[in-house]
């Protein structure tokens, strides 16, 4: 599953519904978002483990059935190499076969330092330039002064910015 970064599982388990709410989002989020999440994560960490897992599951005095997970969740983060550690603390709310929200208690200022930190070392060399949409002429027209042409260029290709040469 997870760990091997395959989550063909997830849709057996995982109710269409479903809510995620995690330790470093401010806000509950949905399936495609997790998705979206672990894809992230994996960009950023890799040889995920989950070690020394506990898991129990029952049915508590309100009817609701929980299965929590506690273990401590590794990767070697892909910017630094350097490895991390995290206690993680999982709570699978169900409904019938299906889980209908997932809780994450972890630390989670911490892992979304690493993961920044992972994702701008990664990205900061062979970054494309954030203006592509812009190099090139354009025609400027309309208001009070007359029409021309821009030719916007990258000053330098390790440089975020653009420079612009009014051609006419």
């Amino acid at each position: 599953g997870y760990t091997r970064q395959d989550l063909s599982l997830a849709d057996s388990v995982f109710a269409e519904d479903v809510k995620f709410y995690w330790a470093d989002r401010a806000q509950p989020f949905d399936r495609e978002t997790w998705t979206e999440n672990i894809a992230l994560k994996q960009k950023a960490f890799r040889d995920f483990e989950l070690v020394d897992r506990s898991i129990s599951s029952g049915r508590y005095g309100d009817g609701n059935i929980w299965t929590n997970v506690w273990c401590e969740w590794t990767a070697v983060n892909r910017g630094t190499e350097k490895p991390l550690s995290l206690l993680l603390h999982l709570s699978y709310k169900w409904e019938g076969d299906k889980v209908v929200e997932e809780y994450g208690f972890f630390d989670g200022g911490r892992f979304k330092d690493e993961l920044a930190l992972s994702l701008s070392l990664q990205d900061s060399a062979d970054a494309p330039c954030p203006w592509d949409w812009l190099l090139g002429e354009w025609r400027v027209s309309g208001g009070p002064m007359p029409d021309a042409v821009v030719r916007w260029s990258q000053s330098h290709p390790d440089v975020d910015s653009v420079m612009g040469e009014w051609i006419t």
